[in-house]
């Protein structure tokens, strides 16, 4: 408890960092096993003596990617990867507000590319599953050799890139 010059006092509570992110409650103060309701108080004091709180949750600032398929088909064109976001601090609950994730599969001999965008990731594990299944890769196959495609997850707020993951590889298989 710290003076304030004003014949108050203040005191700090760090307590809430073990909150989750994005969560509220009350506080209320209490002294001697009761709290601080009763008798008669000095001009300025309130007799409430709980205050609402809530914890703030951070900006996206890393995604990771694994992927869910290794290899695609020509009959069977279906890529598909599990995603996980995470805060500067590591914590799985982000900021959902203006929150946006897509995932890009580029072919690497013609760099031509598809964007499709995912689920927004689950709120307490920043978890989620992303899928594309579309023809407009159909003609990256080829007859003779395997073909390579990489994939990224990029996550944004109101359409500013904010992160983006380490890209991974797939095979197109051979027709």
């Amino acid at each position: 408890v710290v003076g304030t010059g004003d014949n108050g006092f203040g005191r700090t509570f760090s307590s809430f960092f073990n909150r989750n992110p994005a969560t509220s409650g009350r506080i209320e103060l209490g002294m001697g096993g009761s709290t601080c309701t009763g008798g008669e108080l000095a001009d300025g004091f309130s007799t409430d003596t709980s205050q609402s709180f809530s914890t703030t949750a951070d900006r996206a600032a890393a995604v990771y990617l694994v992927l869910r398929t290794g290899t695609i088909y020509h009959d069977r064109c279906t890529v598909s990867a599990q995603y996980y976001v995470r805060s500067a601090s590591g914590r799985p609950q982000v900021l959902r507000s203006g929150l946006g994730v897509s995932m890009t599969v580029s072919h690497d001999t013609s760099a031509a590319s598809v964007s499709v965008s995912c689920g927004t990731a689950d709120a307490s594990t920043g978890a989620a599953t992303c899928s594309y299944t579309g023809s407009e890769h159909l003609g990256w196959f080829d007859t003779s050799q395997a073909e390579a495609a990489t994939v990224t997850i990029s996550v944004r707020y109101d359409s500013a890139e904010v992160a983006s993951s380490t890209p991974a590889s797939i095979t197109l298989a051979p027709l």
